[in-house]
């Protein structure tokens, strides 16, 4: 099952794409505006477009509690990877 990841303290977190995924990226998001007094538009979100049905659920549940997502393209991602 594919995945997706997030940065937190300069670790990495992998979450399942499913919903039991979301929920736990959610969960994680949440902790942070609880310890660090941080709110959605505190957030950096970028996210590579899978053109699927996951991508749209995991914007949609973002987008609907306030974040600010940013669409980069694959190839930005890869480049960034790469540099880093």
């Amino acid at each position: 099952m594919k995945g997706f990841e997030a940065k937190k303290n300069g670790n990495v977190l992998k979450f399942n794409s499913d919903s039991e995924g979301i929920s736990k990226f959610i969960r994680e998001i949440e902790e942070i505006h609880i310890n660090l007094e941080y709110k959605p538009k505190d957030f950096l979100i970028l996210m590579e477009p899978t053109g699927g049905h996951f991508s749209y659920l995991i914007m949609r549940v973002l987008l609907d509690r306030g974040y600010h997502l940013y669409q980069v393209e694959n190839k930005a991602v890869k480049d960034f990877r790469e540099r880093q």
